[in-house]
C-alpha cells in the first residue's frame, strides 16, 4: 500500500482587487493584499486620517492616522499621500467594515494602514518624475 504525504503549504494574504466589492466584502475580518490605482489620498482638515480612495471603488478604502504620518512620509519621498495619488499600489492589510464618519462610505470596507511595510507601489503616477536609479 502506497503512503500518502500530507504536506501543509502556508499561503500568504489574498489578492483582491479594490473595484471587486463582493470579494473585498468576502474578506471581511481577514488580511488581503489590496490592489488598485489610487484617485486620491488626502489627509483630513484637521489632520488626524488619510483617506485613500481607489479609482472605480466608491466602497472600498484605505486610512492612515496621525501616529503613523512621520514614519510612512519618512519612507515615501517625504510626502505618502503624494506617492499614492495616481499610482497602482498593493495594500496589506485587514479587511473591516468602515468606521468613520462620511457617509460616502457607509457600508463599506475600509484597509488600515500602521506601518511602511504595508504599502508597495507598482506602478508611480504618470506625472511623477522617476526616482534616482529608475530608467
Amino acid at each position: 500500500m502506497a503512503g500518502c504525504l500530507a504536506i501543509a503549504q502556508h499561503e500568504g494574504p489574498r489578492l483582491v482587487e479594490a473595484t471587486d466589492f463582493d470579494t473585498v466584502a468576502a474578506n471581511d475580518g481577514k488580511t488581503v493584499i489590496l490592489r488598485g490605482k489610487v484617485a486620491s489620498a488626502e489627509w483630513s482638515r484637521s489632520g488626524a486620517v488619510l483617506v485613500i480612495q481607489f479609482e472605480n471603488a466608491n466602497k472600498v478604502m484605505a486610512a492612515a492616522f496621525q501616529k503613523s504620518r512621520e514614519k510612512l512620509d519618512a519612507a515615501f519621498n517625504g510626502d505618502y499621500a503624494k506617492s499614492l495619488t495616481g499610482a497602482k499600489v498593493r495594500l496589506t492589510g485587514k479587511i473591516q467594515p468602515y468606521g468613520g464618519h462620511d457617509a460616502k462610505f457607509k457600508d463599506g470596507y475600509e484597509l488600515v494602514i500602521w506601518d511602511i511595510t504595508q504599502t508597495t507601489i507598482i506602478e508611480l503616477a504618470a506625472t511623477q518624475p522617476a526616482q534616482a536609479g529608475e530608467p
